[in-house]
């Protein structure tokens, strides 16, 4: 009974996760240029310098948590206009 509980209660849990923030971000500097592709628990990030990065990413109602290819956890805000910002100098701009 309490295995069937729990199993109920993780299935359920699954139906509400928010994937507000899924799509194709795009942006940077002179020096930094990428494309971030956001579907469910999965970024995918395209930059020149880096190459192409998958990773886990858990979405947020104002950010988006992931883990680099370090082992570092980082944030990325999502502003008011519905862009991500991922440091004080670098903007991606949603374009899906």
């Amino acid at each position: 009974m309490y295995l069937m509980l729990v199993v109920l209660l993780t299935a359920c849990g699954k139906l509400f996760v928010k994937n507000t923030h899924d799509g194709v971000y795009k942006g940077g500097t002179e020096n930094f240029y990428a494309l971030w592709t956001i579907n469910g628990d999965e970024l995918i990030i395209e930059a020149p310098l880096i190459g192409i990065s998958k990773v886990k990413c858990t979405q947020f109602d104002d950010y988006i948590e992931y883990t680099d290819a370090n082992g570092i956890v980082k944030i990325a805000k999502i502003t008011a206009e519905g862009n991500l910002q991922i440091s004080n100098l670098i903007e991606l701009q949603k374009i899906k």
